[in-house]
């Protein structure tokens, strides 16, 4: 059962999106060499979302689940999972600078203090403008993340990535 979804249009700045506590560790072993593709570094205390466009307006919706939804395969070129260690303090943000963009304010996406979370990211159209600023128009990505409590640790896991980014 979803607990709390959010729908916003953020704007990318410098290919990067966040799912993170205000003042993750940095763990510069966790992301991968620059030559080999990815969507998502899994770091404590943060999700790193590497966008195709470098900035400019991208679609996100943010859901977070009591337990494991079901995976929808339909619609995504890219759907990557994985665990999330914080301290209950998750936000969405954009850029380096830690802005609370979801939800908003002083508010938190889990705010039932540290966890272990499961997270799902799926995005669609990371290869339309790769590498290229969208200064107007509609945004050409979109992004869906699913959190729910994780019963333990498990693997990292792709199951989709068409993108080719």
């Amino acid at each position: 059962m979803v607990q709390r979804r959010y729908n916003r249009q953020v704007i990318v700045d410098d290919h990067l999106i966040y799912l993170m506590q205000p003042s993750p560790e940095y763990d510069e072993t966790a992301w991968p060499p620059s030559s080999e593709p990815q969507l998502v570094v899994f770091t404590p205390g943060q999700l790193v979302i590497l966008t195709g466009i470098s900035y400019g307006p991208v679609e996100i919706e943010v859901a977070v689940f009591d337990d494991e939804p079901p995976l929808n395969l339909s619609d995504w070129q890219d759907i990557w999972e994985g665990d999330l260690i914080s301290d209950g303090s998750l936000r969405v943000c954009s850029g380096m600078s830690g802005y609370n963009l979801i939800p908003g304010d002083d508010r938190e996406l889990t705010p039932n203090g540290p966890s272990l979370d499961r997270v799902r990211v799926f995005a669609t159209g990371r290869n339309t403008m790769y590498d290229m600023p969208l200064l107007d128009g509609a945004p050409v990505e979109r992004y869906l993340l699913e959190i729910w409590p994780a019963p333990g640790a498990s693997e990292f896991v792709t199951y989709r990535h068409h993108s080719g980014v």
